[in-house]
């Protein structure tokens, strides 16, 4: 072995500028994939976490709620008024088009009985704390500025045991939700909208005309943008009065395990009858966003790998040209096929070994300085704020650039290998 490695590195040495060429090019590549999949995956873990901490492990949805989250439009039909051959089918042209009546809406119900089926989904496996709420679409005004709002109608207490409310709150107090019927807590985003500020009085509107003047009590910022932006916290009575219903929307749950959130959410279906939504399935779509261009991010830079591969590919064919002579005495004076190939391999080993060394030391910096840099994006322009880039560190994530590139830089350098050792000694020195 001491004799192929000798070898190796005098087959390097002989093209150091491209020697030293091919090892950069592994080198940007494994960095590029640490870096770029750290970078995704960061985002993906940061909406998963803030994903869990602000909704509910499990949810029970009224219907209403339940075709809002389906997308379901079936109660949007129009009605066929004449169709067939003719207005009067009396006529025997075809008609172009069906004339049809406008949508009539279905009148769609919130959850019944709610206090009771607070108690039995309390008493279930795996349930820590429950609350009731209900969701309310309007308008909220201030002096002479109006905004699009969601309000939700909460228990202060029951909430922020199934959802921690409290830890967002800026300035305020949540509990004044319980003691004053006519109060609201704004998004900081919202708030800095409308201009209102704690104290204040502001005037939301419902889809069904009813209005209620409200008081600022408090200010929150949970660090996702629409939620900031257009989500509101008012007393469950008073919402309720809002939309006219003495009914609830959905019910949350906290479990004490997780993991176990789709098993609990199968046992409060069997046991309410109602739809139920866990944590998981809320965010499956964006989920899906995220893990779609980490797999594009991945593909694109396995293919600067690949390209790389190339490069040491073309390095090494020219090497075999270069010492094609010399590849000929060392086989005359008893240096077998195998122990040529070996060293054309050992010579792209060594690349691999030392760009993907330099790779990983790079990536990691690459990591560590993102991860301290500003992203300089707000507002709308990200879903989930964040003071820097959320890089995510895990061995996996190196290990995959590793195995990549070493297993692209031993491919590029098994067919100059191959050739190498399949010169016929004789007619090399004979000059053929």
């Amino acid at each position: 072995m001491a004799m192929e490695l000798w070898l190796a590195f005098r087959l390097l040495w002989a093209r150091p500028r491209q020697t030293v060429l091919s090892i950069l090019s592994v080198t940007l590549g494994v960095a590029a994939l640490i870096v770029m999949r750290s970078m995704t995956l960061g985002f993906l873990q940061q909406f998963v976490d803030k994903l869990i901490e602000l909704t509910a492990h499990v949810t029970a949805l009224s219907e209403e709620l339940s075709v809002y989250f389906s997308g379901d439009k079936g109660d949007q039909a129009t009605t066929p008024v004449r169709q067939g051959w003719g207005v009067e089918n009396d006529f025997p042209l075809p008609t172009l088009f069906t004339t049809t009546r406008p949508p009539i809406p279905r009148q769609r119900k919130g959850i019944a009985g709610w206090e009771t089926l607070l108690t039995k989904i309390e008493r279930l496996p795996d349930v820590a704390s429950v609350a009731p709420y209900v969701a309310l679409e309007g308008i909220v005004v201030f002096g002479s500025r109006s905004e699009v709002i969601g309000v939700l109608g909460i228990e202060p207490l029951r909430y922020d045991r199934t959802v921690p409310f409290r830890r967002w709150l800026l300035t305020g107090d949540m509990m004044e939700l319980q003691r004053n019927p006519n109060s609201i807590i704004l998004g900081y985003a919202l708030a800095e909208e409308l201009g209102a500020q704690v104290g204040e009085r502001v005037t939301v509107l419902g889809r069904n005309g009813a209005t209620a003047t409200l008081r600022v009590v408090g200010l929150y910022r949970s660090q996702v943008t629409p939620v900031d932006r257009f989500r509101a916290f008012a007393p469950l009575r008073t919402v309720q009065r809002l939309k006219g219903t003495e009914r609830v929307d959905a019910i949350a749950v906290r479990l004490t395990n997780l993991e176990r959130a789709k098993e609990a959410a199968q046992r409060i279906r069997q046991l309410t009858g109602l739809e139920t939504q866990t944590w998981e399935e809320l965010g499956r779509s964006i989920a899906a966003i995220f893990r779609m261009i980490d797999m594009i991010t991945t593909l694109v830079v396995l293919t600067i790998v690949v390209v790389a591969g190339f490069g040491i590919t073309i390095t090494l064919l020219l090497l075999v040209s270069e010492k094609r002579g010399f590849i000929g005495v060392m086989k005359a004076t008893g240096m077998t096929t195998g122990r040529i190939a070996r060293s054309f391999l050992l010579a792209g080993l060594m690349i691999a070994i030392v760009g993907i060394g330099l790779g990983e030391i790079v990536g990691w910096i690459g990591i560590e300085v993102l991860d301290r840099t500003p992203t300089g994006l707000r507002g709308f322009a990200t879903f989930v704020e964040s003071e820097t880039f959320p890089m995510l560190r895990r061995w996996d994530i190196y290990a995959l650039a590793a195995i990549a590139a070493f297993i692209v830089v031993v491919t590029a350098s098994w067919f100059p290998a191959r050739r190498a050792a399949s010169f016929d000694p004789v007619a090399i020195l004979r000059g053929e």
